[in-house]
């Protein structure tokens, strides 16, 4: 059984370690008995990896990602791809000062990468509550000991992230909406070997859409366009040259995170009893935070009830839950 390095990094959630993996620095090592791959064969005795995520009552059914995840178009750093992404970045949305920094990564970006679009069924609550509140997602990965990542909300739009080797962050959404996010990070990373931190600043553009099979099964799309600037030149030319191994790491990343988003979609429409018991887990979160979870959770159990009772021809008996505007967390940032 192979260990999976379990991503340090999250194209839809967290920016500050997508510079890590452009730095070359290792992500985070699950431990024995929380993440393994797994080949197993399908019907054609072709093999596959399977993500499983166990261990401390979490669910022990096994995540196909390949699939699961349906990569809708490859990842590229191509001109014309780049070309593309500036244009539909949401600049003139951004007040003068932020405009000012974004459009300054921009000028200095070395690096560019447009990571796998990607397909994944999961519940449209779910994915928008993870979507705008990744301290969540980070508090749920240190419970479950997926990952060591340490994330704080320190302001409306801002969060502080530490990796736990070396790697820390200051992070600051400026743009939000409910289909479409830009964020900018520093990142920086010490280690005693260097002579002084490796520094690094990116601009994150996430996209989504949402949508439904004809039954009635919610599925959600996604995109990231990253682009990245270095301070220092040399920095910027040794991480060119490794460019083509960081783009993999990115590129599974994204599909990795995808797979966890639809595993605890899935663990919220099937398994409360589990999920109240994560929530218990949970640290690190503002006042509040956990039972705003508990409320998303409820409502996504709800509407799998309601939708299988429709599918049934049966008369739907659950009420729906509304959520608060927190719950849902779409109001766009100005």
């Amino acid at each position: 059984m192979r260990q999976v390095r379990t991503p340090g990094s999250a194209a839809a959630l967290v920016a500050v370690l997508l510079l890590a993996n452009y730095m070359q620095l290792p992500a985070a090592t699950a431990d024995e008995g929380t993440a393994a791959e797994v080949p197993a064969e399908d019907s054609s005795g072709e093999s596959r990896h399977i993500l499983q995520v166990g261990g401390h009552g979490t669910p022990q059914q096994p995540v196909d990602v390949d699939r699961i995840v349906r990569v809708l178009q490859k990842g590229t750093s191509s001109r014309e791809a780049r070309e593309q992404a500036l244009a539909r970045l949401p600049l003139s949305q951004l007040s003068e000062a932020d405009r000012a920094k974004a459009s300054a990564v921009l000028e200095d970006a070395s690096l560019f990468r447009e990571m796998p679009s990607i397909s994944i069924p999961v519940d449209h609550t779910v994915f928008r509550y993870f979507s705008h509140r990744p301290d969540v997602a980070v508090s749920i990965w240190r419970a479950m000991e997926i990952s060591k990542l340490d994330m704080k909300q320190v302001g409306a739009s801002d969060y502080v992230a530490d990796a736990g080797d070396g790697t820390s962050g200051d992070i600051h959404f400026v743009w939000r909406s409910e289909n479409s996010a830009l964020v900018l990070c520093d990142g920086v990373y010490s280690n005693a070997l260097l002579l002084r931190p490796i520094r690094a600043q990116c601009l994150l553009h996430i996209e989504s859409s949402l949508s439904k099979r004809k039954s009635g099964e919610p599925y959600a799309a996604h995109r990231a366009a990253l682009f990245v600037a270095f301070p220092s030149q040399s920095v910027g030319t040794v991480a060119r040259i490794v460019s083509p191994v960081s783009n993999r790491l990115l590129d599974r990343n994204v599909r990795e995170i995808s797979a966890f988003l639809h595993l605890m979609s899935t663990a919220m429409e099937n398994q409360p009893g589990f999920i109240e018991r994560l929530a218990e887990r949970m640290e690190g979160l503002p006042e509040g935070r956990q039972e705003e979870f508990l409320r998303v959770a409820a409502r996504a159990y709800v509407d799998r009830q309601r939708r299988e009772a429709t599918a049934a021809g049966e008369p739907a008996s659950l009420p729906e839950l509304p959520l608060t505007t927190a719950d849902q967390s779409t109001a766009p940032l100005r």
